[in-house]
């Protein structure tokens, strides 16, 4: 082969080399940009999660670090039933469940079901207010009404109602690494 056509071939080959690194480095360029995109989209995400974090770890804690004795629930019952209003003769039953487990989390729900007889709605409204507010405060998880069986009391209302508090109570036996 003659120099001057070794000298094109080399050329040529050069050229092509040239723009396979060329092509190359553009894709590689392209991807890197949205690599950064994409990581910038998960930082700010993340730096928004960071802020709901801190916000929730400043609220305070509604969980109770353990469960209610009896005669403390018994207890704050009665004195929201006499913020209320409502005699004691009108709260028929007081029924604290077992606690069972919120999925996978260190929290337990506590139910407590109370049953009140021929009460009033503004009395009704009252003492669940006052038992869902405060340190520890109760959520009311469910209330059903029902008309009493007198029919001349058409103001009046039995009530059953299941109050909720959480408990902090981490599981025994696990690890990070699984149970033990």
């Amino acid at each position: 082969m003659n120099p001057a056509v070794q000298r094109k071939v080399l050329s040529v080959l050069l050229v092509i080399s040239l723009l396979v690194v060329l092509y190359w480095s553009c894709e590689r360029s392209v991807k890197a940009q949205q690599r950064a995109t994409d990581s910038a989209i998960a930082l700010t995400e993340c730096e928004k999660l960071a802020e709901q974090i801190k916000e929730i770890q400043s609220q305070p804690t509604r969980a109770n670090e353990e469960e209610m004795l009896t005669q403390e629930l018994a207890k704050r019952i009665e004195t929201a039933s006499k913020k209320a209003g409502l005699p004691l003769s009108r709260l028929v039953r007081i029924t604290p469940s077992r606690a069972a487990r919120l999925g996978d989390s260190v929290y337990m729900r506590k139910p407590t079901r109370i049953d009140l007889r021929a009460v009033g709605l503004p009395e009704l409204v009252v003492f669940l207010h006052a038992l869902s507010n405060g340190p520890n405060a109760f959520i009311v998880h469910s209330l059903r009404l029902s008309p009493p069986h007198e029919a001349d009391q058409t103001e009046l209302w039995n009530a059953e109602i299941t109050l909720t508090y959480l408990v902090y109570s981490p599981q025994q036996g696990k690890s990070s690494g699984g149970t033990t």
